[in-house]
């Protein structure tokens, strides 16, 4: 599990079960890391969408 604050770029829990090697928890990182960066820029559309919609 990877918890990530896309704004600041941050880490804040990170949670691997049974054996990895270097490589593959770098990898994942860099995957969970890029996807939750993607998913903060939808929901935040999707939010100031909202909002909009909201105020008229």
């Amino acid at each position: 599990m990877v918890a990530f604050m896309p704004a600041r770029k941050e880490i804040t829990q990170l949670t691997l079960t049974g054996e990895w090697s270097d490589g593959k928890i770098t990898n994942a990182v860099e995957l969970c890391m890029d996807a939750c960066s993607k998913l903060c820029d939808i929901l935040r559309d999707r939010l100031k969408d909202t909002a909009t919609l909201t105020s008229e």
